[in-house]
């Protein structure tokens, strides 16, 4: 058993410790209790000292191979104090500092320890991308050869082929989030501009390659939020401005040429032209340079602008002097849009590099409506059909290339989000149009859930301020969502009943048969059709009325989970403890499926014509459900969805082994 004290650990670490001593100091730190006092003992100043050193003399001379594997190792322990919610072991600026020189040991397991410690520093909020971003910056003074950019060691590791997949991720992460974490517009742009003059753009279409989801994330993140930089720069400033403006920095080109900023990545390619150069010619460089930049579009539907204005490619670039700007984007494309009340057509010229935002203002004014807040746009791909999707607003029309073909845009309500609930379980949220009656919204819910059960019996329940109350199925789902999103609750609606009270009269109450028999007593002895009738609850049971005999039910289950029918008598009688046949579950189905009798008391359906079934005991529901003379998809949902409302997983396993043993 590795043994030692943490400040003999501490003196270990400062005099250029071995791989051995290292790893035993690794074991070491895996006890709580040793790593605290190890820390306490000063071993964060005497890591980052030797991690100092160790980037020092990498400026001059290369790390042997022992000295990396003690880099790594020291990261490592680094790392072990981090995870021991240390975090403020890593938000300090020399700590920081020799993560960053780390980068430029080219040890491969060196970098991707120091990389997932930067990307744990960046977690910290405020003080984690400025300390990152302050030690690249600071970082520069040590670095050898062509100063491209503070982030060149960062750009080294998204070059290299032996790179590993998760490294690759921690730093495209790295690099969204000090791009992202710069509140300033322009910070931002000059950022990623650094990157992308490193060729960013490039390195992410050959790491697209790898088909790793983690890290396509990352590389989405970093192209999507280019675009909408650019986006919200052309809207703070003149479109000339910010032109120029992303202009700054780029190399220098003598004499006339045109300089195309590539909308959708953001990046600029300068193209020195005579006076006979075409419109055409100067796209063709761009395409030939930039080919995966057109994004699965084809060149054709690219077109160059200045000022907003398209030019024609058979134009030629003689009336310009000069540095030209330009911009190389997707022209402009015809989409066929339609009313709310679907009686109205048209068709609109939509800008496709911008979002379905400005595209959702250029349909409400074709159709003359002012409530923007009210509606949004549905996409339909089959004109003829309704069925479609809602459209995000955020996303551009480019990410819908199918608008461009014969389907239809068309503008409607915006739908009302429902969590639904049946049962207690929650079910997946459904969209419904808000000038829907709710009756609709219990159809499409039972058809939904594959229930073959008649809608009119069941009923839509809204809690709201602690309040619970039935809503009508001729109104608007408007009129009880305004906000557009809630809950709903499918429940069984109140069902008439007779009731047979002490004293033998009978009258006819309303009763929920989801409710406990307890609940229903209790709201049954509140009634005022009770009349002069003062019943105490506490002193009753309720029974079932079952030829002549009165079947008392158990006070916490549903009247439907006991087979109680519209159809037979509830009794409120005297009070009667119920006992159960055992005190488990099993117990109360302990009896075999195949000793088990028939008759209408263990199975029976609503009506012979429909056979849906009514009630049944759990053996003669698993005979149902695994029959094999037909085949009840209705029931089997059902089942499936309530079956841990009267039995258990264990206990319906062992009913089905049951059923496969045939005696």
């Amino acid at each position: 058993k590795v043994t030692m004290d943490p400040a003999e650990a501490v003196i270990m670490t400062r005099s250029r410790p071995s791989v051995s001593d290292l790893n035993c100091l690794l074991e070491l730190l895996k006890s709580q209790a040793w790593l605290a006092q190890y820390v306490e003992a000063g071993a964060i100043e005497v890591i980052v000292a030797t991690l100092h050193n160790y980037g020092t003399k990498s400026l001059t001379h290369p790390l042997s191979v022992e000295e990396l594997n003690c880099c790594t190792l020291i990261l490592k322990c680094l790392a072990l104090i981090y995870n021991a919610s240390l975090k403020s072991v890593l938000t300090t600026t020399d700590a920081v500092m020799v993560l960053v020189m780390a980068l430029a040991y080219g040890d491969v397991p060196v970098q991707s320890e120091a990389l997932e410690l930067l990307d744990r520093v960046l977690d910290v909020n405020v003080v984690g991308p400025r300390l990152v971003k302050d030690a690249f910056k600071a970082n520069e003074a040590y670095m050898t050869g062509p100063k491209t950019s503070r982030f060149r060691k960062l750009m080294d590791v998204l070059i290299a082929n032996d790179t590993p997949n998760e490294t690759l991720v921690y730093s495209m992460d790295i690099a969204n989030t000090l791009i992202g974490g710069e509140e300033d517009l322009e910070e931002r742009l000059d950022t990623r501009k650094e990157f992308v003059q490193m060729g960013m753009l490039e390195v992410i279409e050959k790491l697209r390659l790898y088909n790793s989801e983690l890290l396509t994330i990352q590389l989405d993140i970093f192209e999507a939020e280019l675009e909408d930089d650019y986006e919200e720069m052309l809207l703070k400033f003149e479109r000339r401005k910010v032109l120029d403006r992303m202009a700054v920095g780029q190399e220098h080109i003598e004499g006339d040429h045109l300089r195309a900023l590539i909308v959708t990545s953001g990046v600029q390619v300068a193209i020195p032209f005579e006076v006979t150069t075409t419109v055409q010619t100067a796209a063709h460089v761009i395409v030939d340079k930039y080919p995966s930049l057109l994004h699965g579009f084809a060149a054709e539907d690219y077109a160059l602008f200045i000022d907003n204005v398209q030019l024609k490619n058979d134009s030629t670039l003689a009336g310009y002097k000069g540095e030209v700007l330009a911009e190389y984007k997707l022209k402009p494309w015809q989409v066929n849009v339609q009313s709310p009340d679907g009686k109205q057509r048209g068709v609109l010229t939509v800008d496709p590099n911008k979002t379905f935002t400005e595209a959702l203002l250029l349909v409400l004014g074709a159709f003359h409506i002012t409530a923007e807040e009210e509606y949004g746009l549905y996409f339909r791909p089959d004109p003829a059909k309704p069925e479609g999707h809602w459209i995000q607003d955020t996303n551009r029309v480019s990410e819908l290339p199918a608008v461009r073909l014969k389907s239809i845009i068309q503008l409607k309500k915006r739908p009302t989000l429902l969590k639904i609930t049946y049962t207690g379980h929650e079910l997946e949220d459904m969209a419904f149009d808000p000038d829907q009656p709710i009756s609709e919204v219990i159809q499409a819910i039972i058809a939904r859930m594959g229930m073959k059960v008649d809608p009119h019996d069941y009923g839509i329940r809204q809690k709201t301020n602690q309040k619970t109350r039935w809503l009508k199925s001729h109104e608007k789902i408007a009129t009880y969502y305004p906000e557009r999103v809630g809950r709903a609750e499918l429940m069984l609606r109140p069902k008439r009943i007779a009731v047979v009270l002490p004293l033998g009269k009978e009258r006819s109450f309303r009763v929920q048969f989801s409710d406990t028999a307890a609940h229903v007593l209790e709201t049954l002895c509140h009634k005022k059709k009770m009349e002069s009738v003062h019943l105490d609850p506490k002193a009753h049971s309720l029974y079932v009325k079952r030829g002549n005999e009165s079947v008392l039910l158990h006070p916490t289950k549903s009247l439907r989970d006991q087979n109680v029918l519209a159809t037979e008598k509830l009794e409120i009688g005297p009070y009667k403890e119920y006992v159960e046949a055992g005190t488990e579950v099993g117990a109360r189905n302990s009896i075999s499926m195949w000793d088990e009798p028939t008759g209408p008391q263990y199975f029976r359906f609503e009506n012979t014509a429909s056979h849906q079934v009514a009630a049944g005991t759990l053996n003669k529901l698993v005979m149902h459900l695994t029959s094999i003379t037909g085949m009840d998809v209705g029931f089997e949902e059902a089942f499936l969805l309530t079956y841990e409302s009267f039995t258990n997983a264990d206990e319906l396993f062992a009913k089905f082994v049951e059923r496969f043993n045939v005696p």
